[in-house]
């Protein structure tokens, strides 16, 4: 199976996604001006995955 890249628009910024439901969460943040680095470190991200 071939993996395709979906573009989806969140507010006015494209977010990449890939049909088998991985993002690049790093792209995402960068656009916003977050970095990533110690995303797993805040209790709350914890919770959520």
């Amino acid at each position: 199976m071939t993996t395709q890249i979906i573009t989806a628009k969140y507010g006015s910024m494209p977010v990449l996604f890939q049909t088998d439901a991985f993002i690049n969460a790093t792209a995402i943040a960068k656009q916003f001006g977050k970095k990533t680095e110690n995303y797993l470190l805040y209790k709350g991200v914890v919770l959520v995955i």
